[in-house]
């Protein structure tokens, strides 16, 4: 068995350059006086990963005869060599190349943790005159609406400037199940500088749109299916709205429409548009996206254009799972609102419970002083004694009927201590109000985290509403806290934790006052193994995550990366990942993965499957969207004459 790692196309003929040159001044070209397409060939190069032995896969110690025939891997055979299954595992997309479908088995995917590691942006951005539909109606370039934004204060990663700040809360139109259009807001804009060729798509109805070569948009010959606008060709159908509703019952037509051209209509709010033309535009300047919250596509230019989004597939296959197969719970600490849509969606919404972050409380009571010490790192052991003396005072007095106390009891009793230094006193009381004022502290837990954790459920807390990263931190180390210890005792069953933008939980070189969460977050990676509690990393910016976290992540889904930061941190943080495969990982393509490590025998390169949680991002049937449509629209007339 072997990988092909590279193909060239050689010809013998044209082998010296200088012998070319010579015979082609005579007149005539090389191929008018020898038969050179006969001898025109393609060279596989591979390495050879093992050998089909009598007792399975075996190591290979010896190359390959010359001579010796070369066929295509059967599926079987694939199977067992890869480490795959054929049927019940995590489907998570096709095999580059064959086809073939992608199982992983649960066990080995996330026993000992996974990390799912990209680039933000990842190279999918627009020209900055292509119109973006607010959903007030308005039509804004979508360079004027992002420098706009940046304008007002922005970050730097990787070459993309972004922000995730909109105070005026602007949000535009998204296609959401059964091809509807909703409204949904903007929760990050961003650019990057880029010098090279832009596509500009050429529609039938007279709209354009220029982007990169990267950047996905819905193709609708016979299913639709997110595609790189590099792979469009003249004669495809993409998506365009069909109609946009401002609120006052009020619909705008597209404007440059040619009235003249033949739509196919697919839903009251979706039109097939015919590609006319393909044109490569050299260009130099800032290209530009959007984030969109719980949804990976907005309109713009009369178009539907896709952002980005992957992890979510993972959360799907584990909802899918039957109890026979062993369910694990999910919670999924989601800053940007990216799963929020799993409880709207029919197929999972009687398995997904959403949870805003404003509506979660931590029971004081439930706080140990070694939690309190994780949130207050500059606690002295003199100011922990004290701590320490006063919790216990209050939890004796609870068991003797007064009940839970809260924050503010703490305090008091602090306060009225007489035990301690005055300065060091005034200081933890200064300490407890800052944690008192971030409103998150009460007198129960909310919510009773072993009832909301089930098998076979999904908890998803909404973090994205929430500005402080520290009320972020404390809230998961509490619940990370929180549901490893439940887990030890067996008060809630094996665990998913999914971790959103990672690295702002665990980052790397921060001090402890600006990396609350990542002790408890590195323990689990540690030691969650042992008691099925398992992590889920997501990061757009490995270099700034947790070595010690990432590497006992034992499996790593890579898209692409190109920072040489990002990609250095992760070749340290895994054996398995050479500098073949880091070259391999900088020139990804939109929607393929590499997986690596402990889920698979050998790193494979996936096509990563469309989500089943939305409409347009699956493969769905049009012919059967037709009919509905149809369907719907008969019903309607039916119900008008029996009224008349």
């Amino acid at each position: 068995m072997a990988f092909v790692t590279d193909l060239v196309k050689t010809n013998r003929y044209f082998m010296r350059a200088e012998s070319v040159r010579e015979y082609e001044r005579r007149g005539s070209p090389l191929s008018a006086i020898f038969p050179a397409d006969r001898w025109e060939y393609l060279v596989a190069r591979a390495q050879v990963l093992g050998v089909q032995g009598e007792h399975g896969i075996e190591r290979s110690t010896f190359p390959p005869s010359p001579g010796e025939k070369v066929s295509v891997a059967e599926p079987e055979l694939l199977w067992r060599f890869l480490g795959l299954r054929p049927s019940g595992g995590i489907e998570v997309g096709k095999l580059r190349h064959h086809e073939l479908p992608v199982q992983l088995d649960l066990n080995r995917l996330l026993r000992k943790h996974l990390a799912v590691l990209a680039m933000s942006g990842a190279g999918k951005c627009l020209a900055p005159e292509t119109a973006v539909h607010l959903s007030t109606g308005e039509l804004v370039p979508i360079g004027e609406l992002v420098d706009g934004a940046l304008a007002r204060g922005k970050e730097v990663e990787g070459g993309v400037e972004f922000t995730r700040e909109n105070p005026d809360r602007l949000s535009v139109f998204t296609l959401g199940n059964g091809f509807r259009l909703r409204r949904a807001a903007i929760k990050a804009f961003a650019r990057r500088n880029f010098s090279g060729r832009l596509l500009k798509i050429r529609l039938g109805s007279g709209s354009w749109i220029s982007l990169t070569s990267n950047h996905p948009l819905l193709r609708l010959n016979g299913k639709a299916r997110w595609v790189a606008a590099g792979e469009l060709r003249p004669g495809d159908e993409i998506a365009a709205p069909g109609w946009t509703d401002f609120g006052k019952g009020a619909a705008a037509p597209a404007p440059d429409v040619d009235l003249g051209h033949r739509f196919s209509r697919l839903s009251p709010d979706l039109l097939a548009d015919e590609i006319v033309r393909v044109d490569p535009v050299e260009y130099s300047g800032y290209v530009y996206d959007l984030a969109v919250e719980a949804s990976d596509n907005f309109v713009a230019n009369d178009l539907i254009v896709h952002n980005s989004n992957f992890a979510a597939v993972i959360v799907e296959e584990i909802l899918s799972r039957s109890p026979e197969q062993g369910r694990p719970a999910t919670v999924i600490m989601d800053v940007h609102g990216e799963y929020t849509g799993l409880a709207e969606d029919p197929g999972f919404s009687d398995r997904v419970v959403v949870l805003k972050g404003d509506e979660l409380r931590i029971g004081v009571p439930n706080v140990s002083l070694a939690q309190f010490r994780e949130f207050l790192p500059e606690m002295s052991g003199v100011q922990a004694r004290e701590l320490q003396r006063v919790l216990e005072t209050l939890h004796a007095e609870s068991r003797s009927g007064r009940g839970p106390f809260d924050l503010d009891d703490v305090i008091a009793r602090v306060e009225g201590g007489d035990g301690v230094n005055k300065q060091l006193q005034q200081a933890l009381v200064s300490w407890l109000n800052d944690l008192q004022s971030l409103g998150i502290f009460d007198r129960a837990d909310n919510p009773n985290w072993e009832r909301v954790v089930l098998p076979g459920r999904a908890l998803v807390v909404d973090l994205s509403d929430m500005t402080s990263l520290r009320k972020k931190q404390v809230l998961v180390a509490y619940a990370a806290r929180r549901l490893f210890h439940s887990r030890k005792r067996n008060r809630v069953p094996p665990f998913l934790l999914c971790l959103e933008e990672a690295h702002q939980f665990c980052p790397a070189g921060e001090s402890k006052e600006a990396a609350i969460s990542r002790s408890v977050l590195e323990t689990i990676a540690r030691e969650g193994r042992k008691f099925c509690a398992s992590l889920m990393l997501i990061s757009q910016r490995p270099v700034r995550l947790s070595t010690t976290v990432l590497s006992q992540a034992n499996t790593n889904v890579i898209l692409r990366i190109t920072n040489p930061y990002d990609l250095e941190h992760i070749k340290q943080s895994s054996e398995a990942i050479t500098s073949e495969v880091a070259a391999m990982i900088s020139s990804l393509p939109v929607g393929e993965a590499l997986i690596i490590g402990e889920a698979v025998n050998y790193p494979i390169f996936v096509k990563v499957r469309q989500r089943r949680s939305r409409g347009p991002s699956s493969e769905i049937d049009l012919e059967e969207a037709a009919r509905e449509f149809e369907r719907r629209g008969s019903r309607e007339e039916d119900d008008v004459r029996a009224f008349l």
